[in-house]
């Protein structure tokens, strides 16, 4: 049974193979062969610098937010990162934003038997929170504010604990807005703390969705 001890320090252990119990807990589904290769050119050195100094991030509590269009392989990115970081002894999670919400309310929701699904989320040493901005289009959006800050902020007062974000939301100010996308939704004093424990990277390129459906209708004629 794997053991991991995230009020500490990792171990300095690399693992070679992530073993199907350590994929279990990453909890990455499709994306267990995402690939740092893969990625586009620029988002590749951000995120092999970001390794080189992960032993410093990971201590100074300093994330990424993967942010862009849709279907342009932000959680691909992401969860190649988070693979990674999973080698070199971190315990990483990968949940969905509504996942947040949701395992707030369901206080009793367990991860393992050791665990409930908000503790893990608030003590893994590295939480990926995928689609950030999505659930502002449903309902109780007041509340996940509130529940989105409280799980950062415990977080930050944790040692060895970063957060990874994705979303098709920019952390920069547009040029309709005196503030940021994620400031109009969230809030300032959330979007703040935000940009206070990430680094932004943007993820450019084709919409890979498009092309599945591009291949779909030339095997199939329509």
């Amino acid at each position: 049974m794997l053991k991991d001890n995230d009020r500490l320090p990792p171990s300095s252990i690399t693992i070679d193979t992530l073993s199907s119990a350590h994929y279990r807990r990453l909890n990455i589904g499709i994306y267990k062969d995402a690939d740092i290769a893969c990625v586009n050119d620029e988002a590749q050195l951000k995120l092999e610098k970001y390794l080189s100094k992960a032993r410093w991030a990971i201590k100074s509590g300093i994330g990424l937010y993967f942010y862009g269009p849709n279907s342009t392989g932000k959680t691909y990115a992401a969860c190649a990162l988070l693979k990674q970081l999973a080698r070199l002894g971190y315990s990483c999670l990968l949940v969905r934003a509504d996942d947040v919400k949701n395992y707030s309310l369901e206080t009793k929701a367990m991860f393992d038997k050791r665990e409930t699904w908000y503790a893990r989320m608030r003590n893994v040493h590295v939480l990926l929170i995928d689609d950030i901005g999505k659930e502002y289009r449903s309902k109780n959006t007041d509340y996940m504010q509130r529940v989105l800050g409280l799980l950062l902020m415990e977080r930050q007062q944790r040692p060895y604990a970063v957060t990874l974000f994705t979303s098709n939301v920019t952390p920069k100010k547009s040029s309709k807005h005196s503030i940021s996308d994620f400031e109009l939704i969230y809030g300032k004093s959330t979007s703040e703390l935000l940009l206070d424990i990430t680094r932004p990277v943007e993820i450019k390129g084709v919409n890979y969705r498009n092309i599945k459906q591009e291949e779909f209708k030339d095997e199939l004629g329509f």
